[in-house]
């Protein structure tokens, strides 16, 4: 499977599950977070709200038994059971008032604790006091009110009913979060099929354009390939298996094609060669016609009977001038057909040009040709064959003073870019015709009457195979230029070959 498909299918899925994991996951621990903070202020509340109603139920009881104590002191003391009672009721409810100080966790309940606590202290005063009477009491409505009890009775009363008030809030706290839960609950579960729904929307949106697209380009290659045939039917379709079958057949018609088109290909190929073969068969007779005919004519004058022209000097020099004419034009078919191996070694680039400068520098005198160097004052190292690169240099100078017969400049410039070495070779001839410089580099096309193109042709070649490349057209300012590109010679290299020197 494409990974790029997979992941342009999988990814919203995969981020969709992910933010919905994570809003799974902050839910569960804020609900958690919740519920651990309810249960403790819970748990909390109803230790509180046990000790208060401890303190209440004691306070009931401690204020009954007190209320008849107070009523006749002296005879009181004698009950033991009441003193008994009463002095349960106060351990009672010295112990509830001590679990209220420890439960009590808001500001407002410790408050109201120690209000307890103030009035518990003078209730136990004024109950001293009160219990030195010696004569009964007969007005009991007013000792109910007189009870030194009543000051402790207010701040119990508010301690329980803010106690009574944590635990509705409480209660109401427990509400909203249940609420809230429900609330997070129904939208997770409507995000959830939600984004599964336009996930897949988008998917099958997505796919049904890319089938509809397809099926335009099938059709129009379909059309390009055959315009009348009437064996392949391609119909938009969001069925990928029709869409399939439709496919098979158009790839079927294709290689039906590219079978016709390999064997056209073949037929002009196989044309190609023979139109080649008969270039090359006339360039040979050509270039082969002119010396025989000349070495024919000498030959005949000498054999023939009357007043016979016996062979002298001159005539055997225009025969050896044939001769090696004819080994030329042999030796540039040979060349042509069958390249030598290259035997390259890092050279300076320089002394090749110079070399292939000297070599022409007698005719460019004779033709009052002057000829303009610029070279960098370095070594210009690369890893050539020195003999077919110096033949390739002394094709284009004799191309250029075959241009410049009247005279003119020849301008050979070397420099060295970053990553490459370039030779400029410009003349200030008559330039290229134009119906020469659209077929440059074929064999058998020159601007020469005798040339056979195939010198141009050769050092491409041999430029081509140092890796570099060669090419050639018209200065702006009249005249031709071919600019030689080389690769330079690693550094290694260069550095061994310093080393050798």
């Amino acid at each position: 499977m494409d990974r790029r498909i997979l992941v342009q299918v999988t990814a919203p899925t995969v981020v969709i599950g992910l933010i919905l994991f994570g809003a799974c996951l902050v839910s569960a621990w804020s609900i958690n977070h919740w519920q651990t903070g309810l249960s403790n202020i819970l748990s909390s509340n109803v230790a509180s709200m046990e000790s208060a109603q401890e303190l209440e139920i004691n306070l009931r009881k401690l204020r009954f038994h007190a209320f008849r104590y107070l009523l006749d002191p002296q005879q009181a003391r004698l009950d033991a059971d009441l003193l008994a009672e009463l002095e349960a009721d106060d351990r009672a409810f010295r112990r509830a008032l001590q679990d209220a100080d420890r439960y009590a966790y808001t500001p407002e309940e410790r408050t109201d604790v120690a209000e307890i606590h103030t009035a518990y202290q003078h209730y136990q005063e004024q109950f001293r006091t009160q219990s030195q009477r010696t004569t009964p009491r007969r007005d009991y409505q007013q000792l109910a009110a007189e009870n030194p009890i009543h000051p402790v009775v207010d701040p119990c009363a508010r301690y329980f009913d803010a106690n009574k008030e944590q635990m509705n809030q409480v209660r109401r706290d427990s509400e909203r979060v249940s609420r809230l839960l429900r609330i997070v609950l129904l939208l997770l579960g409507l995000v959830g099929p939600a984004s599964g729904l336009l996930i897949g929307w988008s998917m099958a949106r997505g796919l049904t354009r890319s089938m509809q697209s397809l099926s335009v380009h099938i059709q129009g290659m379909v059309q390009h390939l055959d315009p009348e045939a009437a064996t392949v039917h391609v119909v938009p379709s969001g069925d990928p298996g029709n869409l399939n079958q439709q496919l098979e057949q158009v790839l079927g018609r294709v290689r039906e094609m590219v079978g016709q088109l390999q064997q056209q290909q073949r037929e002009l190929i196989h044309a190609q060669q023979l139109s080649a073969l008969g270039q090359l068969a006339a360039s040979v007779a050509h270039e082969v016609r002119n010396p025989l005919m000349s070495i024919k004519m000498l030959v005949e004058a000498a054999l023939r009977a009357r007043n016979p022209r016996p062979f002298t000097r001159d005539n055997l020099e225009i025969v050896h001038r044939e001769v090696v004419r004819l080994e030329n034009t042999v030796q540039g078919f040979l060349d042509f057909a069958r390249p030598p191996a290259l035997r390259r070694d890092v050279c300076d680039l320089r002394l090749v040009m110079a070399e292939a400068l000297d070599l022409v520098r007698t005719r460019a005198s004779q033709q009052n040709v002057v000829v303009e160097t610029d070279c960098p004052p370095q070594p210009v190292a690369s890893d050539v064959d020195r003999a077919q690169c110096r033949a390739v240099l002394v094709n284009l100078f004799l191309n250029a003073l075959d241009a410049m017969p009247a005279g003119g400049c020849l301008q050979v410039r070397l420099k060295r870019e970053e990553c490459e070495l370039i030779l400029n070779v410009a003349d200030s001839g008559m330039g290229i015709a134009p119906e020469v410089l659209k077929r440059l580099f074929t064999p058998f096309v020159s601007g020469k009457p005798t040339g056979t193109g195939l010198g141009l042709c050769i050092s491409r070649r041999i430029i081509e195979d140092h890796g570099g490349h060669l090419d050639g057209g018209n200065r702006s300012e009249g005249g031709a230029r071919f600019t030689i590109t080389l690769p330079p010679a690693s550094q290694e290299k260069s550095h061994a070959e310093a080393a050798g020197d």
